[in-house]
């Protein structure tokens, strides 16, 4: 009697209301056992296990969780072992075609393997696909044969090899870049259940159609095709694909700090690198979705003297992009792109009057400017003046950052920054804020001693950005 049935994907995820069977009109279904199947396509169970493990994009075996006699066990429905079939016929001819290596076989293996050691400049990877090549056995079954020889006979040449291998490979995987954003809940999640199989399971489909972006004019066309890719991620997906990414990561760091340097276990090893190449593909996906992020706000910052300027301010924008993925805390509430184009425009707040300090050496001969700031005189250059005024505007942004809420709204009201459009005086912000007028000034003398030291450590003066008014009447 089957008690329930689940539905379960290549790691489980998408558990399904449970299905019972028997009689009242309750449905009958044909299900296949791991074994059964094994036998129906002349593979290993194994064959059947890594099956089930292959990307979506493959079509992997989705198997079907059943509870008998309060035992659980995993079975396949015969739709699911059609489905499967007419996705990867050729894969499942050529599994069948396979055969047991016998030990004769895998002795031959192991003296060509412990020849090609004893040859200078062969790698583990060189002799790997040379065996493979000439036994006609695939890369991983002379990796697993070799692995296992070499931990029952660690003095022959090729134990030699593939230690030396195993020694480099670990250092690689020591300085994979692991740091995560922490979240109390990743602790709390036990693996293959419920709750991590909804974190790796598949990004939520966005159920209203979104409008195409349009492709913003004077564009080259390498960068008009950032427009062309996929929608922008909905905010329920941009959640889902920083928790996933996080908690690769998470992952990974506890395997990695669970590794013995001196006996390094190839089985964790593997896991380390799938979980960091899942983890990269996420980012990328993350990244891919918001390269049109860095076009509109690098064009705002494009020297049109330089034809090549928009492509460099992409380039410079695009390694801000991938730094900001890598910081954001998706557990705060805000949104990836607003934090990520505050990244780029700091960065370009930062470069943009070095590169102006540069060309103004170029053509005067000399550095000009206080403080580390060069006198530049766009008069004639409408553009570098706009170019200019969006630096300062983003400058004075991430100064009021250091600001509580109530400092940035009297800082605001006072120097008439958006959403004022002109200075208010202590009385009136008072006013608009229930408080007096005295203590409109206190907050106000301490938020400008906040900025001062911002400024100071941007290597920048107050009155660049705010000017005049950086000092203050009593009114």
């Amino acid at each position: 009697m089957v008690a329930e049935i689940s539905p379960i994907g290549t790691d489980g995820e998408g558990i399904a209301p449970s299905l019972n069977t028997g009689s009242e009109g309750n449905v009958e279904v044909a299900l296949t056992t791991t074994a059964d199947l094994a036998k129906r396509f002349a593979v290993s169970m194994k064959t059947i296990a890594r099956w089930k493990k292959l990307p979506e994009k493959e079509h992997p075996l989705v198997g079907t969780r059943v509870i008998r006699n309060n035992h659980k066990t995993v079975v396949f429905t015969a739709d699911a072992v059609e489905r499967f079939q007419q996705a990867n016929g050729e894969r499942v001819r050529r599994a069948a075609g396979f055969s047991r290596t016998t030990l004769k076989e895998q002795a031959a293996i192991v003296r060509q393997a412990n020849v090609l050691a004893e040859t200078n400049g062969y790698t583990r990877a060189d002799i790997i696909h040379r065996v493979s090549q000439t036994s006609g056995r695939t890369l991983e079954t002379i990796r697993a044969i070799l692995a296992k020889h070499t931990e029952i006979f660690p003095n022959d040449p090729i134990a030699r090899i593939m230690n030396e291998s195993k020694k480099h490979r670990l250092s690689r995987i020591m300085e994979l870049p692991l740091d995560f954003i922490p979240n109390d809940s990743f602790a709390k999640i036990r693996p293959g259940k419920k709750r991590e199989q909804g974190i790796l399971g598949p990004m939520p489909q966005c159920d209203v159609p979104q409008k195409k972006a349009k492709v913003p004019g004077g564009l080259p066309p390498y960068l008009a095709s950032v427009y062309e890719g996929d929608p922008l991620l909905t905010r329920e997906q941009e959640v889902h694909l920083f928790r996933k990414m996080n908690y690769l990561k998470f992952k990974a760091c506890r395997l990695r700090e669970s590794l013995d340097p001196q006996h390094p276990q190839t089985a964790v090893m593997d896991q380390i690198e799938e979980l960091f190449g899942a983890m990269t593909a996420i980012r990328n996906e993350i990244v891919q979705a918001n390269l049109r992020l860095v076009v509109s706000i690098a064009k705002r910052y494009v020297n049109r003297a330089n034809p090549d300027d928009l492509f460099e301010k992409c380039s410079d924008g695009n390694i801000s992009l991938m730094r900001a993925a890598e910081k954001f805390d998706y557990a705060r509430g805000n949104k990836f792109s607003t934090y990520a184009s505050w990244a780029i425009m700091k960065n370009f707040a930062r470069t943009i009057p070095t590169e102006q300090r540069h060309q103004s050496r170029e053509q005067s001969g000399c550095a000009d400017g206080l403080l580390g700031e060069t006198i530049i005189d766009d008069r004639a250059d409408p553009e570098a003046s706009e170019r200019a005024q969006m630096v300062r505007e983003t400058k004075i942004e991430l100064l009021l950052e250091r600001l509580d809420e109530r400092e940035q709204k009297i800082i605001r009201a006072r120097f008439g920054l958006p959403p004022y459009k002109e200075p208010m005086t202590l009385k009136l912000v008072g006013a608009e804020m229930g408080v007096t007028k005295e203590r409109v000034r206190q907050i106000e003398a301490r938020a400008l001693v906040k900025l001062r030291t911002a400024a100071r450590e941007e290597g920048i003066t107050l009155e660049s950005v705010l000017g005049d008014l950086a000092v203050f009447s009593s009114d």
